[in-house]
Formats: structure tokens, sequence, C-alpha cells
């Protein structure tokens, strides 16, 4: 396997998360999502699968961190607040996820 040559490899990181991600492997997906942040912090597309990896595993509070840290690093990810505000409207919070969609349609 590539990583065994590179585990400081972030492309294989990235891609091995997303097949555990995939597979609904959530906790090698996280493991593997974070290895990417820690080589390369500011990646919002990682830390926007981590957040996805994150419910699979039973971190709600985790992945609402993550996804605004996302949008926060790449507010061009629109995916990311898009779940936001649906995981608002889970919660309960209708106020904040309407926020969160008029930015999105004010862009």
């Amino acid at each position: 396997m590539l990583l065994g040559k590179s585990p400081s490899d972030l492309d294989g990181h990235f891609l091995r998360g997303r097949l555990h991600l995939a597979k609904g492997e959530s906790t090698e997906a996280i493991q593997d999502f974070q290895k990417v942040l820690k080589l390369e912090p500011g990646l919002a597309l990682a830390r926007h699968r981590l957040a996805l990896a994150q419910p699979q595993a039973g971190h709600l509070q985790q992945a609402r961190a993550d996804l605004k840290e996302a949008a926060t690093l790449d507010p061009g990810l629109v995916e990311s607040t898009l779940l936001l505000a649906e995981l608002d409207i889970q919660a309960g919070a209708l106020q904040p996820a309407i926020e969160r969609l008029e930015g999105l349609v004010a862009r």
C-alpha cells in the first residue's frame, strides 16, 4: 500500500478516508481525515469530509464544529453551510438555520 511507503502522504490519507467514509467505516475515516488535517490544517475539504464522518460515530457536536470550521476556511464550500443548516433544523434551531441559508442566498 502506498501509505506504507509514505505515512505522511496527504493525498493517500485523504483518499483512504473517503473510501472508509463511503464504506461506512466512520472511525477509520475520522482517523484518516485527522491525519490529513494534522499535515495541512487549513484544508477545508478535509475538514468537511471529517464532519461527514462524525455523526456516523455519534459525534454530532464535533460534526457541527467541523462544518463551521470548513465554512470559515472556504466560504465557497456551500455544502458545509447547507449541512450545518440541516443540523440546526434537526436540533430545532430554526433561526440559526434561516440566517445561514439567507447568508448563502445573499452571496
